[in-house]
């Protein structure tokens, strides 16, 4: 019994630690993401929060649906103030994070969706249709209903806000589920392709998107990318991927 009572404790702590953790990046993540807000300060063109509780969503289970809340709500009141529109929108990205995650776990076998293509397929669709039906149709309705934006911005704050949410979901998630499922040994040669991938995608995006240490006239530069993406998709595997579209993004 005592040792019983000991590994409760145990779990128990281990579990505060992980939500905690989660509350406090998603937090940055949603700050990171008002920061680029683009129309309306409560709008973004990439919120990758979306991602990060949908894939939490995915491993923990929906049990951890207060603590989305918990951490929506910090970060809208930096954005909207304490106002009651505060907690209709972060209920509105919390239900939009369970009603995906319940789409994934029953149409797309769940947390390891991305292992094979009809599920991966799948979980794209369901991004769509989640960040699309959901969250930025009851936010978009909020904001304009208290006053916190016109009606004649409705459609402009709901799309905004639908292409925020699914690009977070195709960044971010992939990149929990994948590297939740357990360690993957690379040998020394794979070690150094991934160092070599790395050195020549950052030098490709800097190009691509900063014209930097070179320019190259009459030529769409932000596609010299995507030789590197799929030297890293057949070369390293999924999670080199999903990292190399989460850097990209970054730049």
């Amino acid at each position: 019994k005592p040792r019983g009572w000991e590994a409760l404790r145990t779990r128990l702590e281990r579990e505060q630690t992980i939500l905690v953790s989660f509350v406090v990046l998603y937090c940055v993540l949603g700050r990171l993401g008002l920061w680029l807000s683009y129309g309306h300060p409560a709008a973004s063109l990439i919120w990758p929060s979306s991602g990060l509780a949908l894939g939490a969503l995915l491993i923990l289970g929906y049990r951890i649906w207060p603590a989305v809340f918990c951490a929506a709500t910090v970060v809208y009141a930096f954005a909207l103030g304490p106002l009651p529109s505060v907690l209709l929108v972060a209920a509105g990205h919390t239900v939009e994070s369970v009603l995906a995650a319940y789409l994934v776990n029953r149409y797309a076998d769940g947390r390891p969706a991305l292992q094979n293509p009809v599920n991966s397929f799948r979980f794209a669709g369901i991004a769509l249709l989640a960040s699309t039906a959901s969250g930025p149709t009851l936010n978009a309705l909020t904001l304009a209903a208290t006053g916190n934006a016109a009606w004649t911005d409705y459609g402009y704050i709901w799309l905004t806000l639908s292409l925020g949410s699914f690009l977070g979901m195709l960044l971010v998630t992939p990149l929990i589920a994948l590297y939740s499922q357990g360690p993957q040994r690379w040998r020394p040669s794979q070690l150094v392709e991934a160092g070599v991938v790395l050195v020549v995608l950052l030098l490709t995006g800097l190009i691509g998107f900063f014209e930097f240490p070179i320019r190259l006239r009459g030529f769409p530069n932000e596609l010299l990318v995507m030789p590197v993406l799929l030297w890293a998709v057949f070369r390293l595997g999924r999670r080199a991927a999903a990292s190399a579209l989460v850097l990209l993004a970054g730049l």
